[in-house]
């Protein structure tokens, strides 16, 4: 050691220098462990919601294919009830009773399209806040 170190330099002026380093070094490392674990945190609720963004969209698609296949029942019940509505007098009582039927499946369809437009909005949302966490939780990465 050269003398201008060698007389700022002792021991016991080194010892808290050291001890606050190690207690530095350990609420660093403790920081790190908490910011990693968060991480996994936010990464296993990204998951949960891309999970439940696929689930949404898959039932999405369920009930437009359930809303066509009723909107397809629909049309022909309609074009059996203009044949029936031709058909005789005695006939006229059977054709009023599928026109009410007609009234409710389409009622009902109606309604499966609301569903349906409201789970695609929601799972647009989650796709959206999804997306988000995702980008936050990039920031994280070493």
């Amino acid at each position: 050691m050269t003398r201008a170190v060698a007389s700022r330099w002792s021991p016991t002026k080194s010892a808290p220098l050291a001890r606050r380093t190690a207690d530095s070094t350990g609420e660093i490392d403790s920081l790190l462990g908490n910011l990693a674990r968060r991480t996994q945190e936010v990464t296993q609720q990204m998951q949960g919601s891309l999970l439940v963004s696929h689930t949404s969209v898959e039932r999405i698609q369920q009930a437009r294919d359930s809303f066509d296949k009723i909107r397809g029942s629909v049309d022909s019940i309609r074009d059996q009830n203009s044949q029936i509505a031709t058909a005789a007098e005695e006939q006229h009582q059977v054709a009023e009773e599928i026109n009410r039927h007609i009234a409710q499946i389409h009622a009902d369809a109606q309604l499966v399209e609301g569903f349906a437009h409201t789970a695609q909005t929601g799972s647009g949302r989650l796709t959206d806040i999804s997306g988000q966490l995702k980008g936050l939780v990039g920031r994280f990465k070493f």
